[in-house]
């Protein structure tokens, strides 16, 4: 399926940057490859029979083999599978020149050139096909259609893994769900049995109780600096770091969400107070029995654990205007008697006031600005945010549209690092946006509805103060209704929303301003 199509090659590109392991399956002797091609020649004619000719080979058990295994079971155990293109499968290569590879697929041979190959030879030493693979070595390629000839690519098995969970919006009805790159290699399905560390994804989650008890606005000011804290659960001193080692000095909270500035998320959870924090995401379901979190500071950065699925579905609460309630994957049950059985939807709680929901999402929606080339197809308003785990165990990102709410994360099964250089923007990125740019409920333009108890103010970002917006200000618009005031008006001045009765008062003189009053935008401009 696409969804599916999605992660794989998500994975593939990741772990293709990591080079080319060799083939699937390779003998050392060549007694033994001559014996064990003699006996794919003898399968060859013996399955493929005249009801056949249509299908081809797909060799990819032949890399269980070990020694205690009897290779002709394996061999006759071989599936046959339709010639298909974008198919991948396990081939024979049968000749090797500089610039080709001939490929046995059973009922026919077929060419892939040098150039189908380039990315697994850019290791040291590795400059003719000759250096990767050779005569025997059973493979991984895709079938592809070459001016109606059809090539293949080289691919590989990545040893990384993931999953993707998309839910609806409004009813935590599971829409799509992947739980590995291979359910045929791995019946564990990550997205519902993976438990891993949230990283980043929990930051949102502090912001927006911030927001809600009004601890703060999107204006105001933090430091973002190196800091101490006591961490009052352990009685501990820790000294976090931001992800680039860099601090941004005093910044507005708006900046350390979208940023995801560690010592701005620590600082705001010192504010908010570890119980009254800890009773929120519990009713999130985010913190439960089985995946309890820590009484310290840390879970502010997510180093507590959770499945993909309960993480998606926690975060539904921003699109869903402050509302929670369990996610489901049963709309109605069919039985031969003719009678249904309809799923009962939980009743839905408030976890969050709906302005509170709504800031949050309006900062998440700048985490996308300068993305749109990966979601070319989408027309719906769009929020997002990046996640990395310590030490890149884990990398997520997770996105919503008004309607659909999707969740991706990568990472090995044994929790390894994913490397130096993986972050959540160049892995589980990649593959959100290749979903949500294909759902054809994001085709269609619909916005984030706006709560009328919402302010708006024109902020300068580097001060935090309540500016007016003179029209020759204005240098950027995003698509909105009915005049309202462009999002940008500056490198420096953004518009906010806020709280009702927390908007900043303008101190500066009223001159040549905008010709709709700012504190009284009628939200039903930016209504779906």
């Amino acid at each position: 399926s696409d969804l599916n199509k999605t992660l794989r090659n998500g994975l593939e590109s990741i772990d293709k940057k990591e080079g080319y392991r060799g083939p699937i399956f390779r003998f050392t002797e060549e007694k033994q490859k001559k014996e064990f091609l003699a006996k794919l020649e003898d399968f060859k004619k013996r399955i493929f029979v005249r009801n056949n000719k249509e299908k081809i080979w797909n060799l990819c058990n032949l890399g269980q083999i070990d020694t205690n295994q009897n290779i002709d079971n394996i061999i006759d155990n071989t599936r046959l599978v339709n010639l298909e293109v974008s198919k991948k499968v396990c081939v024979v290569v049968k000749d090797v020149t500089v610039n080709n590879l001939l490929l046995d697929l059973g009922t026919k041979t077929i060419r892939m050139d040098k150039s189908q190959a380039l990315w697994a030879l850019s290791g040291k030493n590795k400059n003719k096909l000759s250096d990767i693979v050779s005569v025997g070595d059973i493979i991984f390629v895709e079938l592809k259609k070459v001016n109606n000839e059809v090539k293949a690519s080289l691919e590989q098995v990545p040893l990384i893994n993931g999953a993707l969970v998309a839910l609806d919006v409004k009813t935590g009805g599971v829409l799509a769900m992947t739980g590995g790159y291979d359910f045929a290699l791995s019946q564990f399905n990550r997205a519902v049995q993976a438990k891993r560390q949230v990283g980043s994804t929990i930051k949102p989650f502090v912001y927006a109780l911030a927001f809600d008890m009004n601890l703060v606005t999107p204006a105001s000011i933090v430091t973002d600096a190196p800091k101490a804290f006591m961490d009052s659960e352990t009685n501990t001193i820790w000294s976090p770091r931001n992800h680039d080692n860099k601090f941004s000095g005093d910044v507005t909270v708006a900046t350390g969400l979208i940023n995801s500035r560690n010592i701005i998320t620590i600082t705001l959870l010192e504010k908010i107070g570890m119980e009254k924090f800890l009773h929120f995401i519990k009713d999130l379901q985010i913190s439960t029995d089985k995946t309890p979190f820590a009484r310290n500071l840390t879970i502010a950065l997510g180093s507590g654990e959770n499945y993909p699925i309960q993480i998606a579905n926690a975060l539904r609460a921003f699109p869903n205007k402050g509302k929670f309630s369990p996610h489901h994957m049963i709309d109605k049950i069919k039985f031969l008697d003719g009678k249904n059985k309809t799923y009962t939807p939980s009743e839905e709680i408030s976890v969050l006031s709906e302005d509170s929901a709504f800031i949050t999402t309006w900062l998440l929606k700048r985490v996308l600005y300068g993305k749109q080339n990966r979601l070319s197809n989408v027309k719906a308003d769009i929020a997002g945010k990046t996640g990395t785990t310590n030490k890149a165990r884990t990398t997520w990102f997770y996105g919503y549209s008004p309607d659909i709410l999707v969740v991706v994360y990568v990472g090995y099964d044994d929790n390894r690092s994913i490397g130096t250089n993986a972050w959540g923007i160049n892995t589980a990125f990649p593959i959100w946006a290749d979903f949500m740019n294909q759902a054809s409920i994001n085709q269609v333009e619909s916005k984030f509805n706006v709560p009328e108890t919402i302010e708006w103010r024109y902020i300068d970002q580097k001060t935090g103060k309540a500016k007016s917006a003179a029209k020759e200000e204005v240098i950027e618009n995003i698509p909105l209704e009915n005049d309202v005031p462009a999002t940008t008006i500056s490198n420096s001045i953004i518009m906010e929303p806020f709280r009702f009765g927390t908007a900043p008062k303008i101190e500066e003189k009223e001159d040549d301003t905008y010709n709709v009053p700012i504190n009284t935008i009628d939200s039903s401009s930016f209504a779906p």
